[in-house]
């Protein structure tokens, strides 16, 4: 069911696969690691490398589906959470440009453990699995350097499970808001409850707790944008304050 809801909201159909140079282009300019293959690796790759567009909402790939290819994001942000079997979601990571996002089963096989959604309208390259995993054997430099990701995502995972069982929903709040803050504001990108979701709650709580920090005269909110008013509390919470 998911998969057919993707295709449908996919626009326009996948690009023919890119010429060698033309995939060296795009990399470099979305800051991707993959740029860093010589040119006879993306001689080898090119044809396995397609376009794909996705609007705010729509799906890269599921949970549990049959990990054939993995994405390079070149525009947009896209969350990858997991669902419970109660139905609640946990989102576990944000990507931007230049980032990969499902790479995983590079590596492992299998299924995605996780589902990939588009925050806003994304632009990604696909990426066969055969053809790279083909392709790393003859230049495992590429594969150590995907480990190094994989290595800072686990570190990133571990920081995420102590904010879970270690703080509560104010401080977890504190902590994305300060990350996220540009100039002392904030810009929500995507929905509330990809918010609530983000720091393990749900929407109602995340109301309550913004209206709270609000009150206390920690942010001011105006509809989608978060102005921080005094980050030096708002540290103080995240730490448990």
């Amino acid at each position: 069911m998911f998969y057919v809801i993707r295709v449908l909201f996919e626009f326009p159909m996948p690009a023919p696969p890119l010429a060698p140079d033309d995939l060296l282009t795009r990399l470099q300019a979305c800051g991707s690691l993959l740029a860093e293959l010589p040119a006879s690796a993306l001689t080898q790759l090119a044809p396995a490398v397609t376009t794909h567009r996705y609007p705010a909402g729509a799906l890269l790939f599921c949970q549990d589906e049959r990990a054939e290819g993995f994405f390079v994001i070149e525009q947009g942000t896209v969350t990858v959470a997991r669902l419970a079997a109660d139905g609640r979601e946990r989102v576990l990571h944000r990507f931007g440009p230049g980032e990969l996002v499902g790479e995983v089963p590079v590596f492992q096989g299998g299924a995605y453990p996780a589902t990939a959604t588009a925050v806003d309208q994304v632009q990604a390259l696909r990426i066969g699995r055969d053809r790279f995993v083909t392709i790393g054997s003859s230049h495992p430099d590429i594969l150590f350097d995907l480990l190094a990701v994989l290595a800072q995502r686990l570190r990133h995972f571990v920081r995420t499970i102590d904010a879970l069982a270690f703080s509560d929903v104010q401080a977890r709040l504190a902590r994305v808001l300060l990350d996220d803050q540009r100039g002392g504001v904030v810009q929500l990108q995507g929905t509330k409850a990809q918010l609530a979701a983000r720091i393990g709650t749900v929407p109602e709580t995340l109301s309550r707790t913004l209206r709270k920090l609000e009150a206390a005269g920690c942010l001011h909110v105006d509809r989608r944008r978060i102005q921080l008013l005094d980050a030096e509390r708002l540290e103080e919470i995240a730490a448990g304050g």
